[in-house]
Parts: C-alpha cells; sequence; structure tokens
C-alpha cells in the first residue's frame, strides 16, 4: 500500500521543465540611428552632413526593410513564455494587428551546448503560415549574440546578418548589420555601430560603415553630448586624414 501511494504523488507532479532562457535585450535588434541625422545649420556640403548622409541611408533602409520583424519582436516580448512539448522549446506568441493584415508571431528558444537558439515565425493570416522570418542564437550570459533575417517566405537564404554585444552594465555595447544577400552587388557591405571606444574617449560613439560596390570605408567617430565629431573618407575626401566638425556642426582643423 505504500509503494502504491507514494507511485500515485509521483505521477501527479509537474515535469520538471528545461530552464527558460532570458529574452536578449530588446534594442540586440534594430537600434534606431536617425538622432545623429538633423542638417548642419550651415546646411549644404559640410563634413557632419556627410557623416550624417552616410548614417542616415543605413538607417533609413534597416528600418523600410524590417519595419514588421521590429513589429514582431516588440509583440512577443510582452508575451509570457510556454513550454512547447512539440518543439521542444520556450514560445512567446502574440498575435496582433498591422496596417496590411493580421498576424501571429511566434519566438522559439532553447538552450542547445551552451547557447541559446532563437526561432522567430511569423504567419500572416489568409496568406502565409510560419514563415520563419529570423533565426539567431545568444549566449546564456545575454551579452552577446546574433539574428539572421529572410526577406520573404520564398527565400532560403538570409539577406542581413546582425551581430551585438552587450557590457556588463546591461547596455548595448555594440552592433553590426551586413549584407548578406545573395546575387546582390553589395552583398558584403555592413555598418558597425560603437559606444564607449577607450581608444577614442574624445568621441564616445563610432561607426564604420563599408560599401562592397565600390570597396569604400568610411570612419566616423562622435559624440553624442555635444555632437562635435570627424569622418574619415579616403575616396569622397581623397585622402586619409580625419575631416572634423564642432558642436555647431561646423568644419574645423581636426585637434
Amino acid at each position: 500500500i505504500l509503494i502504491l501511494t507514494i507511485t500515485s504523488c509521483k505521477e501527479d507532479e509537474e515535469p520538471i521543465l528545461p530552464t527558460k532562457p532570458s529574452l536578449p535585450p530588446s534594442n540586440s535588434f534594430i537600434v534606431d540611428m536617425s538622432g545623429f541625422g538633423q542638417s548642419s545649420a550651415r546646411g549644404g556640403d559640410s563634413n557632419y552632413n556627410d557623416a550624417a548622409a552616410n548614417v542616415g541611408l543605413w538607417n533609413t533602409a534597416l528600418f523600410l526593410h524590417t519595419a514588421l520583424p521590429i513589429k514582431a519582436w516588440n509583440e512577443v516580448r510582452t508575451a509570457t513564455a510556454v513550454w512547447d512539448k512539440n518543439e521542444n522549446a520556450w514560445v512567446w506568441r502574440r498575435e496582433f494587428s498591422n496596417i496590411d493584415g493580421n498576424y501571429t508571431a511566434s519566438l522559439y528558444g532553447w538552450v542547445e551546448q551552451k547557447k541559446v537558439q532563437w526561432r522567430m515565425y511569423v504567419t500572416k493570416h489568409g496568406f502565409y503560415e510560419r514563415f520563419l522570418w529570423y533565426r539567431g542564437t545568444s549566449n546564456t550570459k545575454d551579452t552577446r549574440g546574433d539574428w539572421s533575417l529572410f526577406k520573404n517566405p520564398n527565400s532560403d537564404k538570409p539577406y542581413l546578418e546582425i551581430n551585438w554585444v552587450r557590457n556588463d552594465d546591461d547596455l548595448l555595447d555594440e552592433i553590426s548589420y551586413t549584407n548578406v544577400a545573395p546575387n546582390d552587388p553589395n552583398v558584403g557591405s555592413y555598418i558597425h555601430f560603437g559606444f564607449e571606444n577607450e581608444l577614442k574617449p574624445d568621441y564616445p560613439m563610432y561607426y564604420d560603415i563599408y560599401g562592397a560596390l565600390s570597396d569604400r570605408l568610411i570612419g566616423i567617430d562622435y559624440d553624442d553630448e555635444t555632437t562635435a565629431g570627424r569622418i574619415k573618407d579616403s575616396v569622397y575626401f581623397e585622402t586619409d586624414l580625419w575631416n572634423c566638425w564642432d558642436e555647431d556642426h561646423v568644419d574645423i582643423e581636426c585637434p
């Protein structure tokens, strides 16, 4: 009788589920760089405007092509994760509406070989089901990771890769976006955005922008408080020297 009683209690116990991974930081996906993009007070051609134009092109392209993935990302972050035994993963799921229809976003996450694997599936009701819009990985400390985005339900290869790093203060340290679209003339182009560059204490923010088609590398260092900065673009300026501007966005001799 005692054995039967013990067995009965064990059968009623809840199964022990795998550890639920924590979601990557919200800005590990897309960072809004539009703050660096206001025209110089003087207008026209200037070092600041040249830098802002290059950053602005990337920022516009990113938000133009990732508006819906960003919407899905923000929606699932408000959901409570549940264990999906069929997928053997935790899932954060939300239904939401957009101007072009109704959607269900399902973000799956599970730990595999000391890494967290992520898969975002999106269903547009009446059009397509379980489109793998992006996949990614992160370490279990949530200090670094990556994403690969697919353009549409007919895509079998990603077109954009994102790599991100977060520091010990839970702040985004750096993030990069790379064009990996097959047969795209600009494949290999990237923008790398970072903070707190110890080698350049006068400029807490930096951008490295590479255009594969023209084999052109642009470096931008920027102070987000004073808005002073500098740009290096050997193709445009025909020199490897830095070109600077002050807090009023006026061209100056570099210190």
